[in-house]
Parts: C-alpha cells; structure tokens; sequence
C-alpha cells in the first residue's frame, strides 16, 4: 500500500527544505585576475565582478568578507596593486595567498593603510595574508597591515613589508598573530615600533615570530625593530638587526608584558637621541606592574647594539623574572652603565647560565654587566675582555651580582687601552661569591687568581660564539660538578656539549675538550637548536 500523504505533510517538506536552503553558506574561492583597484559590484552574490566584470584583490575581499565561512583569495598572476580607493577591509575569515611575494606587490599609494583587518564590531576573525609585497603605506593612523581584532587570530607568512612610512608599526598586531618566514625591513614611522608595533590591549595577548628579518627600520620614538606594550611575545629563529629609535629600545622595546628569545640575533640596532631614557640599544625591558613571566633568552646573540645612556645590549628593569642561558652578548657599546647589561630588579632574582659577555664597552663602569639594584646570579659564565673607561670601576661587573663556578676577567691588552695604564678591574663592588670561579686581579675575591688563558672570540660550536680555555687555562677542571648538573646549567656548555668532560666540570661557559655527535643536541637531550616551525 502506498503511503497517503495529506495536504499539510507536502506543505510541511516544501517549508523544511525552503528553510534549509536559506541557511546553506558557502566558503568561495575567488581569483584574482584584474591588478587595476575597482570595489565589487555586488557584494556577497558569490561573484567576484566589478562593472567591468574583472575580480579585483579589492572585489576578492568585499565577496569573501560577505560569508560566513573561511574564504580563499588567490592571484592568476603576477604584478603590482596600486591602491587607490583606500586600504583593504579584511572583515571576515579569509586566507589570502600568493606562491611567491616577488611575484605580487600591493602598493598603498602613500595614503593609508594596505590591510585592515576586523573591527569592533568583527573582534574574532582568523585571516591569513601569505606571499605578498606590501610597501608604499602611509597617512594618518597607518600600517601596511594594521590588526583591529584583539580577539581573533592572524597568521603572515613569507611576505615582504617594506618601504612604508607609517604612523604605526608595518605590522600593527593586535589578538593572536604568528608571523613566519617574512621580512620587515625598511620601515620608518613616527611612533613606537617603526617594524612591529603591538600596542596594549584591554586583556594580554600573544604574538609570535619565527624565522623573521626585522632590519634597518627606524622609529622617531621607541623601538626602532619592535614596540610591544601588554602582550606576550616569542621571538625565535629570527634576526633583528640595523633599526634605530630615538628614544630607547634601539631594536625592541617592551613596556609591561613577557618576551622569550631563542636561537635569535639582535645586532646593530641604536638610540639616535640623547635623552634621559636613550637606553637599551638591543632590548629596553621594563615590566613593573601586573603577573608576568619576564624576560628569558636562550641560544641568542646579543651584538654590536649601541645606546648613549645605559644597557648597551640590553636595558632591563622589572620586578619579574630575567633569565638568560646559552647566549652571547658582545661589542654592545654604552655612554653610560652597563655596556653588556644594565639590570635593576627590586623584587626577585635573576640568573644568568652558559652565557659569554665578552668585549662590551661602557664610559663609566660594568662595561660587561651593571646591577643598579637587585640580584644577579652567573652560573658557569664568561665574563672576559669587557672595556670600562673608568678602569677602577669594574670593567667586568659592579654591585649585587653572585659568581658561581665563572669566569670574570679583563683581557691582557684591553682594546683602546693600547698598552697605556692599568688593566681594569675584574670587579667592583659587593660581589659574592660562591666559589669555585676565577678572577685575572683578585678583585672579585674568588678561589682562582689567574689568567684564565682564553681563545678569541669565535665559532667553535653550538648556536653562539664563545671563549674556547686554552689547555694551560686553570678554567679547566676546577668547576663544582653539583652546579654543572643543576638548573640552568643542566649538564651541559654553552655549545649545548656535555660536562663535565674530566672529572670536574670547567669554570666558565664551555667545557674544554668536550664533543659532540649531534649539533642539535640529540644526545644531551638538549631540544632548543631542533626546528619548532609546525606546519
């Protein structure tokens, strides 16, 4: 028998399947084949057209901000964007590709902004810009990519951001933004971060950079590579070298807020200005209020980084947590304290392991490391051949600083000096000591008063250049090998080599005579030179 079906049933099966079709969305896949800039001309009838029925990067983005659902906008070609209606308004998920950013440049005409991505009323979009050259920003409240969603997620990946005279950073990021395999370079604007501006929002978020160039950008204000204010950001496999600022933070400048660096360099960035906080020609960190993690480096240089005032290197003031292992800091310059590091921490205590301060320069005194205020811990360090002006004022460190089976020590013939007057001293100051370590002078009051017999600075291993002791150097096996075994040291050298390579542990940051099978530290079980890229 067949089914009997009333008048109402149909009725209610033609409503049911009317109402489904009025919730269908769909994701679209829009080419881009007109490089011209002409807006869409319906928007968010699936179809990429403008009047002269040609998909524009502009009509790209009206169409995939008008669904729901994640859109992709791709290119037929290659060529330059000149915009000439105003920035892009990136107002839904999307992922915008491009192969190759040699192969496509969005030009912003000088005039505002290339991206703008969400809003107020759009705080959670996930966008993804990859493969694109983005230059040629500016005007008012500008940046090649300007981030207004502090609630969504934003990842760019291999683009090119350069050339934007901005009155934000090139990249403004707010929300959770990964930025891979992209450089920034040759940026320049009138406020904070002139590379990467992460300006404070009303809850912290994360920012982090992997395998990024930030080069020779310049701010008229703080941190000519990065300004972050209230954020959480991750610095790895990365290179931050040649920005300028006026102010202080020559390549970052972070106010309130964490940082972790790995296995990246910061070199050669500078304060142009002179004024009273011209400090910080690496990285200005000053984190006073809130609950945060501070500053942590690991496997990182630290070079040739220049500031008038102090923190050649880096400037670091906070009640929270420093703690730096297997790093180098070298060639840093300060016309005031600290030409390695300037630290002050009221509040807790820092700790430095595996590292190598090395041939810092200051005019008044710690050309290697100053503690204006605080405790500073150096495990199994190398302070050597650091050059204070004022040679009676500890060239290696000052005050409240604890040495701990180290090295500190200034160089037989201390560049600049040429030979004329006194070798500055190792120490000044109310140093403690936990011993074994080793001085060139006495003045630390350590165990060992020789000279430590160390190579030039220079590759012989691992992530980081480092003093290699000579095989005459009493460095070498007068270490306590329960300080070599724990935290931060943990068994190994600054190379990322095992210790203790006799039967005592070397003072100082590396272990004499020691090997290594796997330069990435397989066998010690050491992780931090693997690749952290997830695809």
């Amino acid at each position: 028998m067949r089914p009997a079906y009333t008048f109402l049933t149909v009725v209610s099966l033609v409503l049911l399947l009317f109402a489904g079709v009025a919730q269908v969305s769909w994701a679209g896949d829009y080419q881009v084949d007109d490089f011209g800039d002409a807006f869409d001309d319906v928007p968010g009838d699936g179809n990429c057209a403008t009047e002269d029925d040609t998909c524009t990067l502009r009509a790209a983005i009206q169409e995939a901000s008008a669904t729901p659902l994640t859109d992709n906008v791709t290119f037929s070609g290659g060529g330059t964007i000149f915009l000439t209606l105003g920035a892009l308004s990136v107002q839904d998920d999307m992922t915008i590709f491009n192969g190759s950013p040699a192969s496509v440049t969005v030009d912003g005409g000088g005039g505002n902004s290339i991206f703008v991505i969400g809003s107020s009323i759009d705080n959670d979009l996930v966008v993804t810009i990859e493969g694109l050259t983005l230059t040629n920003a500016g005007g008012a409240s500008s940046s090649a990519i300007q981030i207004a969603t502090d609630a969504g997620s934003t990842r760019i990946e291999d683009c090119v951001v350069t050339g934007n005279n901005i009155t934000a950073g090139a990249i403004q990021a707010q929300g959770n933004v990964l930025i891979l395999e992209t450089e920034i370079t040759g940026n320049t604007s009138s406020t904070n971060g002139a590379g990467l501006q992460i300006p404070s929002v009303k809850s912290p978020h994360t920012v982090t950079i992997r395998g990024v160039l930030i080069e020779d950008n310049i701010s008229n204000s703080d941190g000519g590579g990065i300004s972050t204010s209230g954020s959480l950001l991750t610095i790895q496999n990365s290179e931050i070298r040649g920005n300028m600022a006026l102010d202080s933070g020559g390549g970052i400048h972070l106010i309130e807020g964490e940082m972790s660096i790995s296995n990246s360099q910061i070199i050669d960035n500078s304060i142009t200005g002179s004024g009273p906080t011209a400090s910080g020609g690496g990285i200005w960190f000053t984190a006073l209020a809130g609950v945060w993690n501070g500053l942590a480096i690991g496997d990182s240089t630290i070079a040739e980084n220049e500031a008038p005032n102090s923190g050649g290197g880096i400037y670091f003031s906070s009640n929270h947590p420093f703690l730096m292992t297997n790093s180098t800091i070298s060639e840093n310059v300060t016309g005031a304290r600290g030409g390695g590091i300037y630290y002050t921490q009221p509040s807790d205590s820092g700790q430095i392991g595996n590292s190598t301060i090395s041939s810092n320069e200051s005019a008044i005194d710690g050309a290697g490391i100053h503690v204006e205020i605080g405790d500073l811990t150096l495990f199994n360090t190398t302070v050597y051949a650091n050059l204070g002006t004022q040679v009676d004022n500890g060239s290696g460190v000052t005050p409240y600083i604890t040495l701990s089976n180290s090295i500190v020590a200034s160089a037989p013939n201390p560049a600049g000096l040429q030979g004329q007057g006194p070798i500055p001293l190792a120490c000044d100051g109310a140093i403690t000591v936990l011993d074994p370590n080793l001085d060139h002078d006495g003045s630390c009051g350590v165990s060992i008063t020789a000279d430590p017999d160390l190579d030039p600075l220079q590759n012989n291993g691992g992530l980081t250049a480092t003093h290699l002791p000579g095989e005459d150097s009493q460095a070498i096996d007068n270490g306590d090998n329960a300080v070599c075994m724990q935290a931060p040291v943990n068994g190994i050298d600054q190379r990322g080599f095992p210790r203790p390579e006799g039967i005592f542990c070397d003072l100082g940051s590396v272990e004499a005579g020691a090997s290594i099978i796997f330069v990435d530290g397989f066998e010690t079980g050491d992780v931090s030179a693997w690749s952290t890229f997830v695809p």
